[in-house]
């Protein structure tokens, strides 16, 4: 039985042996945890913030299952990072100056991700045993998207990625509505 509490973003990983997702009890110390298919089944944590204040918001595990990125605030800013999958063993930074939703290349010797100006980018991982060797992020593009859902996936060979582009012609009306109080005496 799993406890109360917010789930999010629930996902199987590449092997099917586990369930993934971000738990909290509200809206702070979101963390990512995996439920095991088989065994015990007892949910365990895999990366869980290290203050209260800290979130993550998203993550992916790589196609291999070995490793896992994931977004979170802990440095006072968005960034993505990466850790051993499952065990959640070390931490390495990814993201230069900001950045969130991860995507891995099909191969995993590459990780993706936008940062909050919708700028795209692409880091070289270097999977070395237990430890990874994260190369130099380089920028790809710039491309508005709409700031719900997935922004973007990666195509197995990392040679395209799919964006949920934002329409920026079509936007949203404004409507100012003054006086309104006496509008509902009315």
């Amino acid at each position: 039985m799993l406890s109360q509490g917010v789930y999010r973003y629930p996902a199987w990983t590449p092997d099917g042996k586990y369930i993934t997702y971000l738990w909290s009890e509200g809206d702070t110390q979101v963390s990512l945890w995996i439920k095991p298919l088989t065994g015990d089944a007892k949910p365990v944590a895999v990366v869980q913030p290290p203050s209260a204040q800290s979130n993550i918001t998203s993550y992916r595990v790589s196609r291999d299952g070995h490793w896992v990125a994931y977004t979170s605030d802990e440095s006072g800013q968005w960034e993505v990072y990466i850790t051993t999958f499952p065990e959640g063993k070390g931490k390495w930074r990814v993201s230069a100056n900001g950045g969130g939703h991860p995507a891995w290349s099909g191969n995993g010797k590459e990780l993706f991700y936008q940062n909050l100006a919708d700028d795209f980018f692409a880091c070289p991982i270097t999977a070395k045993g237990s430890e990874v060797a994260v190369g130099k992020p380089q920028h790809l593009f710039h491309a508005s998207t709409p700031g719900i859902g997935v922004s973007f996936d990666v195509s197995l060979d990392g040679k395209r990625l799919l964006v949920n582009h934002a329409d920026e012609e079509m936007q949203a009306p404004l409507h100012l509505v003054t006086n309104w109080l006496a509008e509902l005496t009315k």
